[in-house]
């Protein structure tokens, strides 16, 4: 059986076409991105100087620039979705044949709460996580260029940056345990009331027959209650 490293693996193998896409698209959108102000800051200073013809030049080319960045900017969202349908497919597949190869016995042992669970949210938080990380990852390297500009500009600048950047870590990364606790309970609750209402569609003709809708109603009620108190 495999880990399941060894099936993000798979599906990151069979996402690579669209993995290089949205990688090169980032990297030209982020980039653009960071020139747009430049170039408007230029503009301002050639005003500023009464040299209105580079000043004009500048925001001419500065409005070609504006256009290429909405192109990219489309693109960049094409790219997030390709990449996302196609990991999700991926994941599905893989993830109803573990199902079909499994025992009977091992089945038995989930409920069709945590089964829709995870062939719906878990697959989507994975596939949604995945496409996300590239542009984390490129804004990491543009945070840094940041850094190296602030320093440029001034040294004292620049280590309020650092410090600043230093606290917002530091506070993301002692919250984060709690956050995962808090998704872990959310996660608990939101698979026991997927049980109790598919119980309920499952069981509907019983229900109507026994008369027992307001013992279900509450347990719904109750599990409902219970997920959005989770957090």
């Amino acid at each position: 059986m495999k880990k399941p490293s060894d099936v993000t693996k798979l599906v990151l193998k069979k996402s690579k076409k669209y993995i290089i896409f949205r990688t090169f698209v980032s990297i030209v959108y982020r980039a653009i991105a960071m020139i747009i102000p430049i170039l408007l800051s230029t503009v301002i200073n050639h005003a500023t100087h009464g040299d209105y013809d580079k000043a004009i030049s500048v925001s001419i080319l500065s409005i070609v620039v504006v256009i290429i960045f909405r192109i990219f900017d489309i693109l960049a969202t094409y790219a997030w979705h390709k990449l996302y349908n196609c990991m999700y497919d991926n994941y599905t597949r893989i993830g109803v044949n573990k199902v079909f190869d499994n025992s009977i016995y091992s089945l038995s042992r989930f409920n069709i709460g945590e089964f829709l669970n995870m062939m719906s949210t878990d697959i989507n938080v994975m596939a949604d996580f995945y496409c996300n990380l590239i542009m984390r990852v490129i804004r990491i390297f543009e945070v840094l260029i940041i850094f190296v500009y602030f320093f440029m500009l001034d040294l004292y600048i620049g280590i309020t940056g650092i410090v600043v950047a230093i606290i917002s870590l530091s506070v993301i990364f002692l919250s984060s345990r709690t956050i995962e606790k808090l998704n872990q309970k959310k996660a608990i609750e939101y698979d026991n009331r997927n049980t109790i209402v598919n119980e309920f569609l499952l069981s509907i003709r019983e229900i109507k027959t026994f008369n027992i809708f307001d013992t279900m109603k509450k347990r719904i009620d109750d599990s409902t209650q219970k997920y959005t108190k989770s957090f």
